[in-house]
């Protein structure tokens, strides 16, 4: 190809910073623009000519002009195969003799646990959930679309009864514990759920781990309120609490536990964590794989008015199915 001879023709200057011309949404009149032939595009085609980026001109005149629902559709997909992986999330952390414990303390009802399962989708896993609370399921936790109801309950059961400073100081903090989701909202154990309210040591936490559950649940928020999980006041808050004492009783480091707490949260909370990804990707060029757990469990992103900012810069992405509610 001949470059035009610039002595022939009149000169035209147009100043163009392609990468934000990449970054930003395009109106479907420039590539008009550019199929007509017109002034304008020629002179835009002339300078990429000159920089030697004229494939990648055309390659993005062929991306917008693509119908923007399958875009964003293709995008919403891309998103979910990183935030809600299909195989799950294996925690590194064993059931154990839990499920067994916390049947024979009465702070689950088994008749009645089991029941809630006994239908729909996850009634195939039967068998799985079963050994779990007979104490001879030797797998670690799996976290699943599937089971994410039978995980969120048996911990909810877990940080309920666990002896634990957190809820301790919740008590002091408002003395009418009783009348929250978390505990007013349980009701599949064999009595009330202040009689098991933390009083039994279902795993060994020392004081020094008891302080470290206390910190690190300081600093994990959910959606579904305004409160950090130290103030474990729903069924999401109380589940989270048994999991992270799970885990430091584990020997967990804190990064694992702050990586594995967004990983929950996100398969409980899955819309809102597929539109905390899309809000990271746009506005801080970052990958789900390198954001920053703590950060993301932080009040800016996942409490319940940190996310209603996020929604202000980016519009909601809608999971495929999947979540939980407030109640058993």
């Amino acid at each position: 190809m001949e470059k035009p001879n610039k002595k022939d023709s009149k000169e035209i200057t147009v100043s163009f910073d392609f990468r934000k011309f990449m970054k930003k949404s395009i109106p479907m009149s420039l590539a008009l623009l550019i199929t007509v032939n017109s002034t304008l595009g020629v002179a835009i085609i002339q300078h990429y000519y000159y920089k030697g980026q004229i494939n990648e001109l055309l390659a993005y005149k062929e991306k917008i002009t693509e119908d923007p629902l399958a875009v964003a559709k293709e995008q919403d997909e891309r998103l979910q195969a990183q935030v809600l992986p299909e195989e799950g999330i294996e925690i590194s952390v064993k059931w154990g003799d839990i499920g067994k414990r916390l049947v024979e303390t009465g702070v689950i009802d088994e008749e009645k646990f089991t029941s809630l399962f006994k239908s729909g989708p996850i009634s195939s896993a039967n068998n799985e959930y079963e050994e779990i609370l007979s104490g001879n399921y030797d797998g670690n936790i799996v976290l699943t679309q599937e089971n994410s109801r039978f995980v969120l309950n048996t911990l909810w059961a877990l940080g309920l009864a666990q002896r634990s400073q957190v809820l301790d100081d919740m008590k002091k903090e408002y003395p009418q514990v009783e009348n929250l989701a978390a505990t007013g909202g349980w009701t599949i154990g064999k009595a009330n759920a202040m009689e098991y309210y933390s009083n039994h040591d279902l795993v060994e936490l020392t004081p020094d781990q008891q302080a470290l559950v206390k910190r690190i649940t300081e600093n994990i928020y959910r959606p579904c309120c305004n409160n950090h999980t130290a103030f474990a006041d729903c069924n999401h808050g109380m589940a989270m609490l048994g999991l992270v004492e799970l885990m430091v009783a584990n020997g967990s480091s804190e990064k694992e536990i702050y990586d594995t707490a967004l990983a929950v949260n996100a398969t409980w909370f899955p819309d809102t964590y597929l539109t905390i990804a899309k809000y990271m990707e746009k506005e801080r060029d970052l990958a789900w794989k390198d954001v920053d757990s703590k950060e993301a469990l932080s009040a800016e992103f996942s409490s319940g008015s940190g996310f209603r900012q996020v929604l202000a810069q980016v519009e909601p992405v809608q999971s495929s199915g999947g979540g939980g509610g407030c109640g058993v």
